[in-house]
């Protein structure tokens, strides 16, 4: 059985002024970065110039109690019952948003919500049917996924800002799932991912996208934009024979098939590029700036249209394209490539998502399980993607605009977004960053603005969508490279190369397995290496070691948590150096035995069975050399793991725990001079170096236990004097501490 004894009856440490300064101000002569423990080879050892000022600055701890309260922190559903969980979820008002809002809602707010709703639709519109061409389907699917988003997330949502629809990264993960002209597996992806990411908002599991370290969202963006914007260059060029899967095949049928450009779609493309990067720049440029008080009619007049023009770029672009077009084809043929005819022009599909479809290619029914093995890491890689997308996007634009939003209430309008948007033959949807962008910028005051986006949105599917076909898809080609070619963040490749070289390469490996393989494994690959390079200070632990009294007294210290990959380095971080000790002795050098070694569990918030048992085995190993071992300064959840770790016999019998380096220092230094024995005759010695036989040690001993008690009683005497009695468990003194000649030295592994 395990035993742990909490010492905790000491009194007051008598010091000088000078070292009870130090203890006040908790000070450290050990917080300082420790080397790599790649390589466990000790250095030359490092003196101290006093061990007293050493062990008196060492930070205190209070006396820990086990106390498990003190560890009983909930995240989320973690710690709690599922049924108390599920009840503090649901409620009312925070599950509908939208009727707090309500309650405040007026004229003002309606018009500026309307304002930015139908503009919002204007971008929605070129841009839906821009990235269904990425995501591999029909140009009807990228409106059927920007419809019933908005209307749900006008009821759950908390963010303003927000707009729901088709992006850019999500059509491109989408594209590696739709297998050709099977919009199927779209549809059944959009309901999968909506139930996953509704579950992760009701279980209040938000923080599981923490483990989605930045430079990987940063990497992922960045490779995306590279492979989708490259993935427009044969578009732009009229050359359908650019259909490679990855970025370097790409690149290489560009250059493969450098005759057939179609040149009609290269001008116009590049055309449409130059008007939208133009329209860009005045978008954010200070022009029409009035140099008097307040601005003309006119000059408030030609703003506004530029406004206008520049908000709704795509909208103008890709309208005036098609214009030309359909000019051109009623004048004479043209020449362009243009987004193929609508089957169904004007319906609304309406339905439950596939759960299996006949193929009328092959003829064959493919069943949902086909279906489920076909998208395998797609039911989490989609909704992962659109809860980090979105979430990201509604943080950054709460900040900016001064509300706050509730994380879990988001993922659960995100999940009823995608589901129902489902029903409706929408592929999968998320937060969009322009659009969001555009609607911050119209003022919009509530969500209420994504019903008119809905209604233009749902208008055009019906009533426009014959005129589709005139859409030259070198527009489209353009409009997604002026709005993805931004998003590649080449300043944190930068700064992440000065500050941290482990996020650098996490961002630079992220950014290569997006352009070489696909998306999916881009991201993934990024995930794994961040969280490798997370777990690899787990499997390596610093640990310090330190030797006073001419190497009798140990002390180790940790510098975080202790887990089982760092089990076994524990034990042979022990092991070579009190071995290194004994080969010392072999060769001659004169090393004193160690007597006392005090294990300092301050930075160790969490252990784990191996951890345990490897302590377990580094108190045997050093106790059958007669090392006393002691641990000091353990939270409670250590020393409560600890106490419960019984199920084995490798445990020890008991744990002797201080609450401060000076109450270990103090113990030892009474056993060690009341019991040490000589190794080299097994006679007993005082603290001056002369023998004693086992009647004077026991006179001695006496003798101090007196000692301490007249220094309990006496407790307005002279603090000199006091400094000057020795031990036990009673207290501790900057006198004692230096009663022996000190060549301590450290060790760091």
């Amino acid at each position: 059985m395990t035993e742990i004894k909490v010492n905790q009856n000491v009194h007051a440490i008598t010091v000088n002024d000078e070292d009870a300064e130090l203890l006040n101000h908790r000070l450290t002569v050990t917080d300082q970065h420790l080397p790599d423990t790649s390589s466990r080879l000790f250095e030359q050892p490092t003196v101290h110039d006093d061990e007293s000022d050493f062990i008196s600055t060492w930070p205190k701890r209070s006396s820990a109690l086990l106390d498990n309260g003190d560890l009983n922190v909930s995240a989320g559903c973690v710690g709690a019952s599922l049924c108390n969980c599920v009840d503090s979820f649901f409620t009312f008002n925070r599950r509908f948003p939208c009727f707090t809002w309500l309650k405040t809602y007026s004229w003002s707010k309606l018009l500026r919500d309307f304002i930015a709703g139908i503009t919002v639709a204007l971008t929605v519109v070129p841009q839906g049917i821009a990235y269904a061409k990425v995501a591999g389907l029909p140009a009807e699917y990228g409106l059927y996924s920007s419809y019933i988003g908005p209307l749900v997330y006008l009821i759950f949502g908390t963010a303003k800002d927000i707009t729901m629809g088709p992006t850019a990264v999500m059509s491109l993960i989408v594209a590696a799932y739709t297998k050709g002209n099977y919009p199927q597996y779209a549809v059944l992806l959009t309901f999968c991912a909506g139930i996953t990411q509704l579950l992760i908002g009701v279980l209040q599991l938000s923080m599981l996208i923490n483990f989605v370290s930045h430079p990987v969202i940063s990497g992922f963006t960045s490779g995306a934009a590279l492979t989708i914007a490259y993935g427009q260059v044969g578009a732009l060029l009229g050359n359908d024979k650019i259909d490679g899967d990855h970025l370097y095949q790409q690149v290489y049928q560009t250059f493969r098939y450098i005759k057939h450009i179609n040149w009609w779609d290269l001008s116009l493309g590049v055309m449409c590029l130059v008007i939208l990067l133009f329209l860009r720049y005045l978008r954010s440029a200070t022009l029409f700036k009035n140099t008097g008080d307040s601005p003309s009619y006119v000059i408030r007049i030609i703003r506004k249209v530029f406004w206008i023009i520049c908000i709704g770029s795509n909208a103008v672009v890709v309208l005036t394209a098609s214009f030309a077009v359909y000019i051109w084809s009623v004048v004479g043929d043209h020449q362009f490539s243009t987004v193929e005819k609508i089957e169904n022009a004007g319906q609304v599909p309406i339905g439950m998502p596939p759960f299996g479809f006949v193929d009328k290619a092959t003829n064959t029914t493919v069943s949902l399980v086909d279906m489920v093995v076909d998208i395998k890491a797609g039911f989490l890689i989609v909704p992962l993607l659109g809860i980090l997308e979105s979430i990201a996007i509604a943080k950054s634009f709460a900040r900016k605009n001064d509300y706050r939003i509730d994380t879990t209430q988001e993922l659960v309008a995100i999940g009823l977004a995608n589901v129902a948007s489902s029903f409706f033959n929408a592929y999968p949807i998320t937060g969009s960053f322009s659009r969001t962008a555009v609607n911050s910028q119209c003022n919009v005051a509530t969500p209420m603005g994504g019903l008119f986006t809905s209604i233009v949105v749902f208008s055009a599917l019906l009533f426009l969508s014959p005129l589709f076909e005139y859409i030259p898809e070198a527009s489209l080609a353009a409009l997604i490279i002026s709005s993805i070619i931004f998003n590649f963040d080449y300043k944190i490749i930068t700064h992440l190369f000065k500050t941290k070289k482990t996020d650098f390469l996490t961002v630079v490996l992220t950014i290569l397995m997006c352009c070489l393989t696909s998306a999916e494994y881009g991201i993934i690959s990024g995930i794994v290496f961040s969280l490798l390079m997370s777990l690899c200070p787990m499997a390596s632990p610093r640990i310090r070691l330190d030797r006073f009294r001419e190497g009798a007294l140990v002390i180790a210290r940790f510098d975080h948590g202790l887990n089982f990959p760092s089990a076994e380095v524990i034990v042979d971080t022990f092991s070579e150096h009190f071995e290194q000790i004994e080969k010392k002795k072999v060769v001659g050098q004169n090393t004193v035995d160690p007597k006392c070694c005090i294990i300092d569990l301050d930075r160790v918030w969490q252990i784990d069975q191996s951890v345990c048992v490897s302590l377990a085995t580094v108190k045997s190993f050093l106790e059958k050399k007669g090392v006393k071992v002691f641990l000091i300064r353990a939270c409670p959840g250590v020393l409560s793991t600890l106490d419960r770790s019984r199920c084995n016999d490798e445990m020890p019998p008991s744990w002797d725990h201080f609450a401060s380096l000076e109450e270990a220092v103090s113990v030892f230094t009474g056993e060690h001079l009341l019991n040490g024995v000589n190794n080299n005759n097994n006679s007993f010695q005082d603290s001056t170096g002369h023998q004693m036989d086992e009647v004077k040690v026991t006179n001695h001993r006496d003798s101090l236990a007196k000692e301490v008690d007249l220094k309990n009683v006496d407790a307005g005497g002279d603090k000199s004097n006091g400094s000057n009695a020795s031990f036990l468990a009673n207290g501790s003194s900057s006198k004692v501490l230096g009663n022996s000649p000190a060549s301590p030295s450290s060790t760091e592994s």
